[in-house]
């Protein structure tokens, strides 16, 4: 439901966007969200996949010391997010070509720190499987932006960047107060600074930190080096075909979200052996359910643009058919980096994502230069394409995973289906 929730409210704060403002404008708030997305998944990443996993596989007793070290390596990384990007602005503002990049990246700061509590109260939920809490975090925190961008539009106010970065500021702090509410519970009782737990969180989430950097990198490169090699205004020609992936994508987000903890917990009392049914099994649920809605894009391209992103990006829906092609192979990339993580073998994952996110950079530049705004569109797929292959090369061999067994749960959600149509009927 937390993912529904973001994706609807950014769904429809997309689609408003994308109309308020001029292509160029909106070119440099995708580029700014891109970079602000990173920093954001890598805390994830590096605070919370370590303290779900330590919570979830240890004793009760050792609670307040696991939450100590996570509140402290939290405000750590935000003090280093807060150099880089004081560090960085101006340079990426020169690389992009993206007049007042710099400015709203400096209200982002105030949103860095306001991310601290917000991020813990959604961590400590998560850890103790209150799923509520984390969906009202996160409906609050999207749904004011998407407040906001409303009344602009209803309102024929002139929408700033600068007024939608101090927006989602306050959307963020909203979310914190509201995330505070339901995870007072569940918050440590003693503040309790354990070396011995800094240096498990930070070693665990050291490789997991990597990943998502890389992750990140992956799935922004194509509009990074749009940005670059082309200009903003391209970036926001792609975008719309990027959203309508992601859309798609609700799924497999959702189910990760559930499926890291869960794998954490029937691992420590099933063994490893538990690891393939439950990966065939969430990835072929996940196929089942997006397949229908990639061949509906692929069918009705010019229908879907025009109304999500309007008549005049239109021209873009070549790029729509190839990038829609992404959510099919997303699934089985996403629940890998779950199954790592859980089993414990985050360095694995990070070694596939780096090469996937060095393929992507080679790719990109290749069919960028060759094709222009759709070769961003190419160059992802076949980086993804060469991703999928390995990965189902490695699980297979170290975990018995078979593809083939993914196709087949995916084919029996239909076939159960069908089933139960059928007796409904008679």
């Amino acid at each position: 439901m937390q993912r529904v929730a973001m994706t609807f409210f950014g769904l429809l704060s997309f689609i408003l966007l994308i109309r308020l403002l001029p292509k160029y404008d909106y070119g440099i708030w995708v580029l700014f969200v891109s970079l602000t997305s990173i920093l954001e998944v890598i805390r994830n990443g590096f605070i919370r996949n370590p303290l779900v996993k330590h919570v979830t596989s240890h004793d009760k007793s050792e609670y307040d010391e696991i939450c100590s070290a996570s509140w402290v390596l939290n405000l750590g990384y935000t003090v280093l997010v807060t150099l880089l990007i004081l560090v960085f602005r101006f340079p990426l503002e020169s690389l992009w070509n993206a007049s007042g990049l710099s400015e709203i990246l400096m209200i982002y700061l105030i949103t860095n720190f306001l991310l601290i509590p917000f991020s813990q109260f959604e961590y400590i939920n998560q850890s103790n499987f209150d799923f509520r809490g984390t969906f009202w975090i996160y409906f609050i925190k999207q749904g004011f932006f998407f407040c906001y961008v409303c009344f602009c539009w209803i309102k024929g106010v002139e929408v700033s960047l600068i007024n939608l970065a101090m927006a989602q500021s306050f959307g963020v702090l909203l979310a914190a107060l509201v995330g505070y509410i339901f995870s007072r519970q569940f918050l440590n009782k003693r503040f309790i600074i354990s070396k011995t737990w800094l240096g498990n969180l930070f070693h665990f989430g050291k490789y997991t930190l990597g990943t998502n950097i890389s992750t990140m990198l992956f799935k922004n490169t194509d509009k990074w080096m749009l940005g670059s090699m082309m200009s903003p205004a391209m970036v926001a020609l792609y975008e719309p075909a990027v959203k309508i992936s992601s859309l798609v994508e609700i799924p497999t987000m959702s189910i990760a979200t559930v499926l890291f903890p869960q794998a954490s917990k029937r691992i420590k009392e099933e063994g490893v052996k538990a690891v393939a049914p439950l990966y065939e099994k969430s990835v072929g649920l996940i196929l089942a359910l997006i397949i229908p809605l990639v061949i509906f894009v692929l069918i009705f391209p010019y229908f879907v643009i025009k109304i999500l992103a309007g008549a005049e990006y239109l021209d873009t829906a070549l790029v729509v058919q190839v990038t829609i092609f992404y959510a099919l192979i997303e699934p089985f990339a996403r629940q890998f980096g779950v199954v790592m993580d859980a089993t414990g073998r985050p360095k694995i994952n990070f070694y596939f994502i780096v090469l996937g996110a060095a393929l992507n950079v080679i790719f990109n530049y290749i069919f960028i230069s060759k094709f222009g705004l759709v070769g961003a569109a190419y160059g992802t797929l076949t980086s993804l394409a060469v991703g999928l292959f390995l990965n189902q090369m490695y699980l297979s061999k170290k975990l018995s995973v078979s593809f083939l067994r993914v196709l087949k749960e995916c084919f029996n959600f239909y076939r159960k289906g069908l089933l139960m149509s059928a007796r409904y009927v008679r």
